[in-house]
Parts: C-alpha cells; sequence; structure tokens
C-alpha cells in the first residue's frame, strides 16, 4: 500500500514540477521544490538514447533552510517516464549487461561541464564528493556506494543509469530522490532529451 501511495505521489508530483524546473543549458535541469536542490545533467543521456541503459549525472543537495542532512540510497531514486516508474538496477546486473561505463566517464570529463554547469543554480555553493557513486566506472577503481548523504554544504553527486524503456528525443522523464527514512524530505527534476550535442570537433 505505501508503494502505491508513493507511486501515486510520484505521478502528480511529475506533472506538478515539470514548471518548476529551469533549464540551464547544455542538458543540464534544476529544480529546488523539494527539501533536496536536484539538478540532472542529460548531455551524455541525449549521446546515448540507443543503448540499452542511460547515463545520467545527478547532483544533489539539502536545501540550505532545511538544516538537515537526507540519506538517499539507491533504491530511493525513481524515474518516471509515460506514467511508469523505473528504478535503478543493481550495480551487479548494470555491469553485467552494460559495457561502456568507462567510455561514458571519460566522454563527460572531456566534453561536458560537469559541475561547472551549475553556475545558473543554487548547487554551485556546495563542495561534492566525487569519490562516491552509484555506479563508478570500472576504470577508475572507485568503490561504489548504495548511499549518498546530502546537506546545506555537502553535495552527492553521481552517475545514475535507468534501462532504456525506448527513449526518442523530444521525451520528458522525471527524476525523484526520497530520503531514507523521511520520503517527505525529496527533490525532483524533470529532464527532456533534446537534440544532441555534436562532438565532431
Amino acid at each position: 500500500m505505501k508503494a502505491i501511495r508513493l507511486g501515486i505521489i510520484f505521478l502528480i508530483a511529475a506533472v506538478l514540477l515539470s514548471a518548476q524546473t529551469v533549464h540551464l543549458g547544455q542538458h543540464v535541469y534544476f529544480n529546488d521544490e523539494g527539501a533536496i536542490d536536484i539538478a540532472a545533467d542529460a548531455s551524455l543521456a541525449v549521446q546515448r538514447l540507443d543503448q540499452n541503459y542511460v547515463p545520467f549525472v545527478l547532483f544533489m543537495g539539502m536545501a540550505l533552510d532545511q538544516k538537515k542532512v537526507a540519506a538517499i540510497p539507491r533504491e530511493n531514486v525513481v524515474m518516471i517516464y509515460k506514467d511508469q516508474e523505473y528504478h535503478l538496477p543493481a550495480l551487479s546486473d548494470f555491469r553485467k549487461e552494460y559495457r561502456r561505463d568507462g567510455a561514458d566517464a571519460k566522454l563527460y570529463e572531456r566534453f561536458f561541464a560537469g559541475v561547472e554547469s551549475l553556475v545558473g543554480s543554487k548547487l554551485r555553493h556546495y563542495r561534492f564528493r566525487l569519490q562516491n557513486q552509484f555506479y563508478p566506472s570500472r576504470s577508475s577503481g572507485a568503490l561504489a556506494t548504495n548511499e549518498g548523504s546530502v546537506s546545506g554544504t555537502i553535495g552527492f553527486v553521481t552517475f545514475a543509469y535507468f534501462k532504456n524503456p525506448g527513449f526518442q528525443i523530444g521525451d520528458q522523464v522525471t527524476i525523484k530522490v526520497f530520503d531514507k527514512k523521511d520520503p517527505e524530505i525529496w527533490g525532483s527534476v524533470v529532464v527532456e532529451f533534446r537534440g544532441q550535442t555534436d562532438l565532431s570537433h
């Protein structure tokens, strides 16, 4: 019953929050409506819409007026696409089915702005811990974490891969995260898959 109630909340939020999301440019979207400020970088996602998993880079931090710390486990990151919910895959399943994580990390580092893309949002003030991620690339040697924590000064950044349900350019998705103990502490952002960035130069 709790899962059904949360699902209804997510779907309502997807409609209400689409107007609250700000496009910062370069496929980066930001929303500060919830207690958790969240930005989603889809610059790499639009390059991978033909793959079985699609990568986003999520930046999260606790809103400054909350004076709290939130813990966000992997299972509390949800994508809503065409009224269906999709959860992050287990790391073991993901690595069996997807082999481009190392190439993704290198491409993102080379061509896309990363933390610099947050200059137009409140998240520019956060310090991000780069060593812990849900899906560190195998080539990085970093250990995966199952949970990220955020406060008013410390943010969490991670690659987030979702199984591709058939994305197309022009589609919209909502990504929502919520605290391990209190689902009322959440953040949500709407992403639109716009045209690809030309990487030929």
